[in-house]
């Protein structure tokens, strides 16, 4: 799926950065009998300890409770997602997966050479790869590097480069915490594919570089 396909970051930091998806096919198999398997994958994802996990239609751990996600989950949920910050863990997740052979399609994102030898581990044959080619056009328009790894962690674009702008202020200003900033930007990502263990560390560490950025000439803030 193109929307956990765009995150931007170091090859470190990506690889802490992995989202599962588990997506029944729209008019094939995603009748009444996906309600339960979408809930039995909810339940190996939270086995395995995500950092946030949930779809539209399916709530999100970072704003419901697991139980209140298996209430609202319904056979017009799309897909459910989950974020893990380890290979360990994603290994273990499709391990799970597998034995349980639900018959649905599951898609990992990540570094895709740690994707290829955790599906080899877990004794599953990747069906296909998926790669972004990047941004092409009017890079100029674009948020700064600073802050894209941040707002490319929602998909579909719901975290605006103000917001993300407004947080790093309020953490350099000592008003939040890393934390409390990457909570209140995974907020806005209602698909759940947010990470935010991965977002105070972002935070924390653009706060760092642009307090050791080198003061204008004038001596003036600007």
């Amino acid at each position: 799926m193109t929307h956990t396909n765009h995150r931007e970051g170091t090859p470190e930091s990506l690889g802490q950065d992995f989202v599962v998806m588990f997506m029944p096919a729209k008019g094939y198999n995603n009748d009444a009998a996906v309600v339960g398997k979408l809930r039995r994958a909810l339940d190996i994802y939270l086995r395995h300890r995500p950092v946030n996990a949930g779809a539209i239609k399916a709530g999100y751990l970072l704003a419901d409770s697991p139980e209140q996600m298996k209430r609202i989950i319904a056979e017009d949920t799309p897909m459910i997602h989950a974020v893990y910050t380890t290979s360990a863990q994603v290994e273990a997740v499709l391990r799970d997966l597998k034995e349980a052979d639900m018959g649905i399609s599951v898609v990992v994102s990540g570094p895709v050479e740690e994707v290829a030898r955790l599906s080899e581990r877990a004794g599953i044959r990747r069906h296909s790869v998926e790669f972004s080619l990047g941004v092409l056009g009017r890079r100029d328009l674009l948020a700064p590097a600073h802050l894209r790894p941040l707002i490319t962690m929602c998909g579909h674009g719901l975290i605006s480069r103000s917001l993300a702008e407004e947080v790093l202020g309020d953490v350099r200003t000592g008003r939040s915490t890393p934390e409390e900033g990457a909570r209140r930007l995974g907020l806005q990502c209602v698909c759940g594919i947010f990470n935010p263990e991965r977002a105070a560390r972002l935070i924390r560490e653009a706060v760092a570089a642009t307090a050791a950025a080198p003061a204008s000439g004038d001596g003036e803030a600007r």
